[in-house]
């Protein structure tokens, strides 16, 4: 069986505070899993509890055992690229601020910046 080595009092504070008030829900599970495995959870256990395959356990408490805290959390991945530039998304966010329901409105404004003609949007007949 494996298990995470005992957790330290500060470190316990530390996984207890993620699980409860991390942004990010695979931290906070992720947490969880070390405080049980910590309690001498199974990592069969620990699977059936967050419905995920033993060896997505396995990997978290690898990580964990490897990185501690930074473990907890996704790398990087790759995706697509920004197609605005910073001063672009202030102006974006400016617009959906100043009216959340015309979000729209701010879509043909971004295929302006662009040079983009607007689109037509379709809406189906009532």
């Amino acid at each position: 069986m494996k298990f995470i080595s005992p957790l330290n009092d500060e470190t316990q504070s530390q996984l207890r505070l993620l699980m409860r008030e991390s942004p990010n829900a695979r931290v906070r599970h992720r947490a969880h899993a070390v405080l049980l495995s910590a309690k001498r959870y199974s990592i069969e256990e620990i699977a059936d509890i967050f419905e995920v395959d033993r060896d997505t356990v396995s990997r978290w408490l690898d990580n964990w055992n490897e990185r501690g805290l930074e473990g907890l959390s996704d790398e990087p991945r790759s995706g697509r690229p920004r197609t605005l530039d910073p001063e672009q998304e202030d102006r974006a966010r400016a617009i959906v601020l100043e009216e959340p329901r015309q979000i729209k409105l701010g879509l043909v404004r971004r295929d302006l910046w662009h040079g983009a003609k607007p689109r037509l949007v379709a809406r189906p007949a009532a």
